[in-house]
C-alpha cells in the first residue's frame, strides 16, 4: 500500500513538472509575440517618418512649380521623382499590411492555444486535486499520512496559484496587445488616407505644371508673332513714308496745313488714315500717281489685315496700341487714351 502511494506521488510530481515546463514554453511563446508587436510598432514609426519625408518632397515640388515660369523643372525628372516616391510609399504600405496580418494571425493563434492550454490545465489540475484527495484519504485510512505528501500538496497548490496569477497576467497582456494592434491599424488607416491625399496633390501639381508650360509656350509664340507683325508693320509704314510724295496718303496733314488745321482727326483723337489732297497741292504725273496708289493699296490691305488679327484675339489687343501709335504717329496723350479704352 505504501509503495503504491509512493508511486502515485512520484507520478503526480512528474506530471506537475511536465505541466510546469509547458507553462514556461507558453510564457516564452507569449514573449516572442510581444517582441513581434514591438517590432511592428517600430516599423510603424519608421513608416510615419518616411511619410514625413514624402510630405517634404511634396513641398519641394510645390515650390518648384511656383517658379516654373522662370526655371521650369524638366517633365521626365518630376515624373521620375514622383514615381520613386510613390513606389517607396506603396512598398512600405504593402509590407506594413503583411506584417500586421501576420501579427494578428499569430496573436489569435497564441490566444487560442493559450485558452486551450488553460482549459486543459484546469482539467488536469482538477484531476490532480482529485487524485491528491484520493491519495490523502488512502494515507488517512492507512494512518500513515507523511509530511512529504503534505509538502507536495502545498507545492501543487502553490503552483496552481502561480498558474492562475500567470493566466490573469497573460489576460491583461493580451488586452494590452489588442489595444496596440488597434492603434497600429488606426495609424495604418491614417497613412493610407494621407497617401491618397498626397497622390491627389501630386496629380494637381502635375496638371498645374503642365498648364504653366503650355501657357509659357503659348505666350512665347504669341510674343514672337507680335514682334514679327510689328516689325512688318513698321517696315511697311517706313516704306509708305519714303515712297509717298508730299500731300498724299496718311501723313499729308502732318506736313501741310488743311482748312481745318494742321491735322484731321476723328472724335476719339485718331488720325484719319485717308485724306484727300487739299487744293493747291503739287501736281503728280499720271504714271507716278498710279504706281504710288497701287503700292499704297497693297500696304493698306496688309495693315488692315494685321489690325483685324489684333482685334480678333482679345489677349493681343493691348499690343495694338503700340502698332497704331507707330503707324498714326500718336502723341503720348493719344496713346494713353487708346490704351485706357483697350
Amino acid at each position: 500500500m505504501v509503495a503504491t502511494l509512493t508511486n502515485e506521488r512520484d507520478s503526480l510530481f512528474e506530471q506537475s513538472q511536465t505541466r510546469q515546463a509547458e507553462a514556461e514554453s507558453a510564457q516564452s511563446h507569449l514573449q516572442t509575440v510581444q517582441n513581434q508587436a514591438s517590432e511592428l510598432q517600430y516599423q510603424l514609426k519608421e513608416a510615419e517618418e518616411r511619410n514625413a519625408l514624402l510630405v517634404d518632397e511634396l513641398d519641394e515640388l510645390r515650390n518648384g512649380s511656383r517658379l516654373s515660369t522662370h526655371s521650369p523643372t524638366p517633365g521626365p525628372e518630376v515624373a521620375r521623382l514622383l514615381s520613386e516616391a510613390e513606389g517607396r510609399f506603396e512598398s512600405r504600405l504593402s509590407e506594413m499590411r503583411t506584417r500586421l496580418r501576420a501579427a494578428e494571425k499569430e496573436r489569435n493563434e497564441a490566444e487560442d492555444d493559450w485558452n486551450k492550454t488553460l482549459a486543459d490545465r484546469g482539467k488536469e489540475i482538477e484531476k490532480l486535486r482529485f487524485s491528491l484527495r484520493q491519495a490523502e484519504d488512502k494515507w488517512l485510512e492507512s494512518g500513515r499520512v507523511g509530511k512529504g505528501m503534505d509538502e507536495k500538496v502545498a507545492a501543487l497548490e502553490t503552483n496552481l496559484k502561480e498558474l492562475s496569477a500567470q493566466r490573469d497576467a497573460w489576460g491583461m497582456e493580451r488586452l494590452s496587445m489588442a489595444d496596440e494592434v488597434k492603434k497600429a491599424q488606426d495609424s495604418l488607416n491614417a497613412l493610407q488616407s494621407e497617401h491618397s491625399e498626397v497622390l491627389g496633390r501630386i496629380s494637381s501639381l502635375e496638371t498645374q505644371l503642365e498648364e504653366s508650360k503650355n501657357r509659357e509656350t503659348y505666350l512665347k509664340t504669341s510674343n514672337k508673332t507680335l514682334r514679327d507683325e510689328l516689325r512688318k508693320v513698321q517696315s511697311s509704314a517706313a516704306l509708305l513714308e519714303r515712297q509717298r510724295p508730299a500731300g498724299v496718303g496718311f501723313w499729308s496733314g502732318g506736313n501741310q496745313a488743311t482748312p481745318a488745321g494742321n491735322s484731321s482727326r476723328s472724335g476719339n483723337g485718331v488720325t484719319s488714315p485717308l485724306q484727300s489732297p487739299r487744293p493747291g497741292s503739287p501736281t503728280i504725273s499720271e504714271a507716278g500717281s498710279t504706281s504710288v496708289k497701287q503700292e499704297e493699296e497693297v500696304n493698306l490691305e496688309y495693315i488692315r489685315n494685321v489690325i483685324l488679327q489684333f482685334l480678333e484675339h482679345k489677349e493681343m489687343r493691348p499690343n495694338l496700341v503700340r502698332v497704331l501709335s507707330t503707324i498714326l504717329r500718336f502723341t503720348p496723350q493719344e496713346t494713353r487714351r487708346l490704351a485706357a479704352k483697350v
